[in-house]
């Protein structure tokens, strides 16, 4: 029978934890404690009869069953709940104090009360010298990094002014992390080594007190004091994929009823991703999951149009005149409502700006990802749709300073084929076939790269007459598309015209690709 206190419910038989319907993250040893003290509220459970019922009378550390009672009120009070749910009751054992609930009716799951996206908390660098003088230095160097990561709005970064309170305590990051009410800890030292500044980098997170990455850069002292960016270029460009995985990892192991707005979000990303058809339908529906749990939350409105635009152009047999397809508007439709509810929201405007793309409202789509630019300067997919969308209304150099600048700011993420397959395209727009070649095989060599990597070195291959090169390049791209023929790529980019067609089909067609 479920047990409820506050806006909490716990499901001892299918062992989960929700607070207004909405399920919430804990560790499974937490959660299984948690189940146990509650199911005798009042009783105080001796620490044998703890370890019995909760380690099935495994032996285990003073330290395990500390971690596991501190879990579960860190876990409670993240989630906003101040009362003690857990005593220590010295000397004896532990109960359960809250004060049950017998309201038998199920709680309703509400947007207002939201702890998702995962908070942040990015911590003052630790000076281990005794120049003082680098310690502003030190400071500014964090704010860059808070700065940028708040333009990611997978992330809820804490202010500086909250974390930097910390500063001169000596404190667990557990201790930090329920202070400050977060998930993740980013934090670090500073050292010199002779002429020589390193940066040690560190992502906690706060559930397990796992590291979950780290970093080290060495700067020239004099590079350091000028304000080198690479130590926040590596944060920046890695940090919120990290922690999108680790949420992903604990949403994969939960039932869909389990899953909180954001979790199935995750999971649709990731289906998402892909790009294959079939997993086109799966994140759908987990996007409209997520939307029915929380209607106000913009992320999964604009994956949903996302998904929608990648789905109607999977249904296609044949690029039509008629790019308002019932799919498409209603794609259209949830991108704006995605920039509705959030302005602000970066992804939100990189979805509208795939829609007016595949629509063929090309300066509309140019203006979005614009948009999407100004929010999050550091988002390498608004440059793709940018550099994509100036491609096809020939404007082949601007194109490339965007395909350049994804290349920049996300140089580890999946979609890198695209940049440089856009890059190669652009290059061969321009007749600059070695570049296009160049940038081709860049594409190539990345673990997701489709046929469109293979399409600049091809025909740049075949314009240059290198009949033995071309073939090559043919032969290496059916190894991985058997289907790759003129009307395949007529298909995926149905909105050429002028300059840019000519030069791609003609070449292609010089290929002998019919």
């Amino acid at each position: 029978m479920p047990i409820r206190f506050g806006p909490f419910e716990i499901d001892t038989s299918a062992k989960t934890l929700t607070k207004d319907g909405v399920p919430i993250q804990i560790k499974p040893r937490p959660l299984e404690l948690l189940c146990c003290l509650a199911a005798s509220p009042g009783k105080v459970f001796s620490k044998d009869e703890v370890i019995a019922e909760v380690w099935r009378g495994r032996v285990v550390s003073d330290t395990a069953l500390s971690s596991a009672i501190r879990d579960v009120r860190r876990v409670l009070e993240n989630a906003g709940y101040a009362e003690e749910v857990v005593k220590t009751h010295y000397g004896y054992g532990f109960g359960f104090t809250a004060k049950i609930s017998d309201d038998a009716s199920p709680p309703i799951a509400t947007a207002a009360k939201r702890s998702y996206p995962r908070a942040l908390a990015v911590m003052p660098l630790v000076l281990m010298c005794d120049d003082v003088s680098l310690k502003n230095h030190a400071d500014g160097l964090v704010d860059d990094v808070i700065f940028r990561l708040t333009k990611f709005r997978s992330l809820r970064v804490l202010a500086r002014k909250s974390t930097f309170v910390h500063q001169a305590k000596d404190q667990t990051i557990a201790e930090i992390a329920q202070n400050l009410a977060a998930d993740y800890v980013l934090e670090g030292s500073l050292r010199e080594l002779g002429p020589t500044i390193r940066i040690n980098v560190n992502l906690i997170a706060v559930s397990d007190e796992s590291q979950l990455w780290a970093e080290s850069i060495d700067f020239e002292r004099s590079a350091f004091v000028l304000g080198d960016s690479r130590a926040a270029d590596a944060v920046v460009s890695v940090v919120p994929k990290i922690i999108n995985d680790h949420e992903l990892h604990f949403a994969r192991a939960l039932r869909l009823e389990q899953l909180d707005p954001w979790q199935c979000y995750l999971r649709g990303s990731e289906r998402l991703e892909t790009f294959l058809p079939e997993h086109q339908t799966e994140a759908i529906a987990l996007f409209e999951r997520a939307i029915e749990l929380d209607p106000t939350f913009a992320d999964p409105h604009a994956s949903l149009a996302y998904a929608l635009c990648v789905m109607n152009q999977n249904l296609e047999d044949e690029p039509t005149a008629n790019r308002q397809t019932p799919l498409r508007l209603r794609s259209l439709e949830e991108a704006k409502k995605a920039t509705v509810l959030d302005a602000n929201m970066d992804f939100a405007w990189v979805a509208l700006a795939r829609v007016h793309y595949a629509l063929g409202q090309l300066e509309d789509a140019i203006s979005a990802a614009e948009r999407a630019i100004e929010i999050n300067p550091n988002l390498g997919l608004a440059y793709n749709w940018l550099g994509l969308s100036r491609l096809l209304v020939n404007d082949p150099q601007r194109a490339i300073e965007a395909f350049d600048q994804a290349l920049i700011v996300a140089p580890k993420a999946t979609y890198r084929w695209l940049s440089e397959a856009g890059r190669s395209l652009a290059a061969l727009l321009l007749g600059q076939y070695q570049d296009a070649i160049k940038w081709s095989r860049r594409a190539q060599r990345q673990p997701k790269a489709t046929y469109v990597a293979y399409l600049g070195e091809i025909c740049a291959q075949s314009h240059l007459g290198q009949g033995d090169a071309t073939e090559a390049a043919i032969k290496r791209v059916r190894q991985i598309n058997r289907d790759f023929c003129l009307r395949l790529v007529r298909h995926d980019f149905p909105l050429m015209n002028g300059a840019f067609e000519g030069c791609l089909i003609s070449g292609l067609e010089r290929a002998g690709i019919a």
